[in-house]
Parts: C-alpha cells; sequence; structure tokens
C-alpha cells in the first residue's frame, strides 16, 4: 500500500508532522513506480534507509492551501519536491482520518514542461447550471501513454449520479485517453468518481502480455467522501 501512517513514523523516532509525511511519500514516487509501490511497499519500508532523507518541513512547498472539511473522511493535498536544478515534482495524495495517505497523481517538470514517462495524472472540465443536464470532460494520461508497443486497453470511468430520489452508480467504457459524460448535479455541483485504466502490453520476445494498472480517484472539491479513493492501496 503506497500510504504513510504516523504509527510508521513513530516507529522509526520520528515526529508526527504531516510534512514529514509527504516528504516520505514524495521519495517513495521519485524512487520507486507506483507497482513497485503497490506489491512491495513492506519490504521497501524495511530495507531502504534514505525514505526520509533530508525530509525537513522547511523545504516542503505546498502546491496551494485547500479549504478543509472536516467531516469528510478524505482531504486532498498537494506539494512540490525538487528533484535537481532542472527537474520539480508535483504530488496530489489523499489524506484519511485514519492518518493514511494514498498518491493519486504526480506530474514530473523537467525544464518547466510536463515530462509525460514520468507522470501520472487526469484533468476535469465540468459545464453547465444547477439542477440540470451538465457536460462533464476528463482527460487522463499515464507514462504507459508513450509507449509505441502493441497494447490493449479497457477503461472504465465509474460516478455518482442522482436520478430522482435515488443516488446510482453509473459507468462509461472506452479505449481512449479521454472521456464525455452527462452529469446531474446532485450536491452543489460536487462530482465524485472513479477511473480505472488496465493496459495489457505486448512483450515480443516472450510472446506475452505485461498488465498495467492504474487508477484515478475523480473529486471536484478538496474534502470528500469518496469510497472510490480506497482503490489506490
Amino acid at each position: 500500500m503506497a500510504g504513510c501512517m504516523h504509527k510508521e513514523l513513530k516507529s522509526k523516532n520520528l515526529s508526527e508532522s504531516k510534512d514529514l509525511c509527504e516528504c516520505y511519500i514524495g521519495n517513495l514516487v521519485e524512487n520507486y513506480s507506483e507497482n513497485q509501490i503497490r506489491n512491495n511497499i513492506d519490504q521497501i519500508k524495511l530495507e531502504d534507509k534514505n525514505l526520509f532523507k533530508d525530509c525537513r518541513p522547511e523545504k516542503d512547498d505546498l502546491v496551494e492551501d485547500l479549504s478543509i472539511d472536516t467531516t469528510k473522511f478524505y482531504q486532498k493535498i498537494g506539494w512540490k519536491t525538487q528533484i535537481d536544478n532542472n527537474t520539480i515534482q508535483e504530488i496530489e495524495a489523499y489524506v484519511s482520518k485514519k492518518s493514511d495517505t494514498l498518491i493519486n497523481q504526480f506530474k514530473v517538470y523537467d525544464n518547466g514542461i510536463i515530462d509525460p514517462t514520468k507522470s501520472k495524472f487526469y484533468e476535469l472540465k465540468i459545464e453547465g447550471f444547477k439542477d440540470s443536464l451538465i457536460q462533464g470532460e476528463i482527460s487522463f494520461f499515464t507514462p504507459q501513454d508513450c509507449t509505441t508497443v502493441k497494447n490493449k486497453r479497457e477503461i472504465t470511468l465509474t460516478y455518482l449520479q442522482r436520478e430522482e430520489d435515488s443516488l446510482i452508480i453509473r459507468e462509461i467504457e472506452t479505449d481512449t485517453n479521454y472521456i464525455q459524460f452527462p452529469y446531474n448535479d446532485f450536491d452543489n455541483y460536487s462530482f465524485v468518481g472513479v477511473i480505472s485504466d488496465f493496459r495489457w502490453i505486448y512483450n515480443n520476445s516472450s510472446d506475452s502480455y505485461t498488465v498495467y494498472e492504474n487508477y484515478f480517484a475523480i473529486d471536484s472539491e478538496a474534502s470528500t467522501d469518496n469510497a472510490f479513493v480506497e482503490l489506490l492501496k
């Protein structure tokens, strides 16, 4: 699990600060792939003695100051990490009331330009009038989009939708990085959903496929009860 809990900091005799936790997650993302973090997090934490290297709160640079609704289970946070003189990484994560920190998206900038081979992010756009059908658009990107190797994909956008007096789950299936969807606003334009992106990339040498899984929790607000965030673990 790509997470950071206060008990993990305690076990290393470190302070229980949000800044230290963010630095810890930043070092994970900088040095390990998403699949490595998801499948080998316990072993990484045990063996890598440099995860807390240079983790000083005064060096943290938050991307934005987000308003917080403490009644919600998750809060979105964002911060920047200076990798070297020419490279900056921006990270967005969810922090739960249980103090889990789950990475959702990240961007690496080389000389001010996004490096698509090292970035995973989405862009959400919703336009329309309250109490009417709204048009939504989502574009998303992963490092696997840069491959030219033969592959196949299964992508699903899942989101909550109000219909009359019921709250239902809608799904849209596609195989592209751009999704349009109809949306009836039900909570002051708050949008809650998730994108699952499964990609099978063909390995010519072994005549087999490597499967890559990417998930994006989608929220229009900084504070959320989005249950789909659990898929990021």
